[in-house]
């Protein structure tokens, strides 16, 4: 007992000499925090953990950490460490509640709520947005005003107070009554008085001066209007939400009443659940924004409920609170491991308990609109897309009947010319079937591009031996490339053996080594090889060309992406890469490219084995 009573009078002047040395820090005479509290709060941590004051030991580290932070303390820095010594002096003190003149993290932020207050002041630098502004917000319902500083608002009482104000980051900077102002509307329970602050700069130095100042909300430059508008409306309740939905478990009665009147008093619906038995059946009927719950329950405790629940998918993303009068750390930690989102301990105050059921339903809210917005417009995509393959589908069927045809008839025109006088008459059958064939290829890529992405790609896998496909790929694409004077050099061993559609396979290896003579330099190399990884084969195909930049090789299997084809003059649609990627997939394999400018690519793909 002597011992603990010394260390307490130990602590007390530890204290002393702490407040005494941070006296000019916490003044704003001072930007540093002086040599000696570093010991200071050494010696407190110390004296903490002899007597057991894990509370003071953990705030007196906290404090340790601004100590050795290597960046400049700003005000709200200063802000923190006095709040901290507060609570140090509360805590080695035993001075019970909270002292009135203590700082606060943050400025006080505004509580979203119904509202019929319409008056939003504008203090914008810019004539110009300020104008645009007050004529958008008018035409919304809105009473704008335009003021050019904070002092404008100096007279004004509480219950006149505007329902916003919307303000450069710039111009609450400079301005000395900002603060002041705010939390003098911010004091008054019923007043509130949203702070948007508008910058150029979209930065964390930007954003974390306008929390500190407790905007609403941040809003980059050049403004969303409309989205401003909506923000409005939604924290000032002006479009009426569903009241939010709670679900109380705990085999106490007494204690799910008075949290249902708590809850009800604010505004929620509730359920309660006096048997945790019950919650799975009564979860699905009521179908809660956040769920509260006990952890010791006969039939079926907290922790046990939470695992259950989780396991219903339409459950994941529904928040659990942990009331309990549990005090373990671990099993706290435990608690939140097997799904809860978080903990309170009990008697836990009615206050904390609001804020905690208020804060998860309005995320859970939020988690579930944006969920349910992606769903509509994927399936809105999904929708377009499937128009788009059965269009492409449709025209390429179209296109190739009539382009047959007019192959057809330049074939039979090719022998009727070759008598004619003119060298360049006698090639026009040659010039229209060149064109005709390149078209045709591009009508049956945009045809198989389609039928993959619409699912109706049909395949026959069987053993292909990829030496002979190779070697007949490469006998279609040798005149080209020895007119280019391109050398080729295979790798494949005999055994090379891959499960695939021989059709696909062969269309595969033709885009490849099509693009590798293309776009290749003169005289230049194209090397083919084939080895064994684990139960699969890798085939490469490697050229000496120009090379790909690194940014640009995430644009490479995208349909109609032809990088720098276009500027080169080489002949493509931008297809025949995205048309492998999809077949190699379809077949239960994979590609990839490995790419250095000025030392060539190489493009390779993994097959089954056969």
């Amino acid at each position: 007992m002597a011992e603990t009573q010394n260390a307490s009078g130990s602590l007390n002047d530890l204290l002393d000499g702490l407040e005494s040395a941070l006296a000019d820090f916490l003044a704003g005479t001072s930007d540093v925090l002086p040599a000696r509290t570093g010991e200071l709060l050494q010696d407190i941590a110390y004296q903490g953990a002899r007597v057991r004051r894990e509370d003071v030991r953990q705030t007196a580290l906290s404090l340790l950490g601004f100590h050795g932070s290597a960046a400049p303390l700003g005000a709200g820095d200063r802000e923190q460490v006095a709040l901290l010594i507060e609570n140090l002096g509360r805590e080695i003190r035993a001075e019970a509640g909270r002292s009135a003149g203590m700082g606060r993290l943050i400025a006080p932020v505004a509580r979203s709520g119904p509202s019929r207050n319409n008056q939003v002041c504008l203090l914008i630098e810019s004539r110009a947005v300020a104008g645009m502004l007050e004529a958008a917000l008018a035409d919304a319902g809105y009473a704008p005003r335009i003021i050019h500083a904070m002092g404008d608002l100096a007279d004004c009482a509480p219950e006149c107070a505007p329902a916003a104000i919307v303000a450069d980051l710039s111009a609450c900077r400079s301005d000395p009554d900002t603060l002041a102002t705010l939390r003098r509307f911010r004091t008054e329970d019923a007043t509130r008085v949203h702070l948007f602050c508008l910058s150029g700069a979209d930065d964390f130095a930007a954003r974390l001066e306008a929390v500190r100042l407790g905007a609403t909300r941040f809003l980059k430059k050049p403004l969303d209007v409309g989205r401003l508008i909506a923000i409005l409306n939604g924290v000032t309740a002006r479009q009426a939400a569903e009241a939010f939905r709670v679900m109380l478990v705990d085999d106490d009665r007494s204690l799910t009443d008075l949290y249902a009147g708590v809850l009800g008093e604010a505004g929620f619906v509730t359920q309660a659940c006096n048997s945790p038995l019950e919650a799975p059946r009564l979860v699905k009927e009521f179908r809660p924004d956040v769920i509260v719950t006990d952890i010791y329950m006969p039939g079926c405790n907290g922790l046990e409920l939470a695992a259950l629940l989780r396991q219903d998918e339409s459950l994941v993303d529904t928040p659990i609170l942990f009331v309990s009068s549990e005090n373990d750390i671990y099993r706290q930690m435990a608690a939140l491991d097997l799904g809860g989102d978080d903990f309170l301990s009990k008697p836990v105050p009615m206050d904390v308990l609001l804020s905690a059921v208020t804060a998860r339903s309005r995320r859970a809210r939020m988690l579930r609109r944006i969920r349910s917005e992606l769903t509509v417009a994927k399936a809105v995509a999904e929708s377009a897309s499937e128009a788009k393959s059965a269009f492409l589908a449709s025209m390429s069927h179209e296109l190739r009947t009539p382009l047959n045809g007019i192959l057809g008839y330049a074939q039979l025109l090719e022998p009727e010319l070759e008598l004619h006088p003119s060298p360049e008459v006698r090639e026009f059958p040659k010039a229209i079937m060149r064109a005709g064939w390149h078209l045709l290829d591009i009508i049956n890529e945009i045809l198989d591009l389609s039928r993959i992405e619409a699912g109706h790609l049909e395949l026959a896998p069987e053993a292909v031996e990829v030496a002979a496909i190779v070697a007949e790929a490469w006998q279609t694409l040798a005149p080209l490339a020895a007119r280019r004077g391109i050398a080729t050099a295979m790798a494949i061993p005999a055994e090379a053996c891959v499960r695939a559609d021989r059709k696909r396979f062969r269309q595969v290896l033709l885009n490849l080594l099509s693009n590798a003579v293309k776009y290749n330099r003169e005289n230049g190399r194209v090397g083919v090889a084939a080895r064994a990884e684990g139960a699969r084969w890798r085939i490469t195909v490697r050229d000496t060309g120009a090379g790909i930049t690194a940014a640009s090789l995430g644009e490479l299997f995208k349909p109609f992406s032809r990088l720098h084809a276009v500027a080169d003059g080489i002949e493509g649609t931008g297809i025949g890469l995205a048309l492998v990627k999809r077949l190699v997939e379809a077949m239960g394999g994979e590609v990839g490219v490995a790419s250095q400018p000025g030392l060539g690519s190489e493009f390779w793909f993994l097959l089954p084995r056969a």
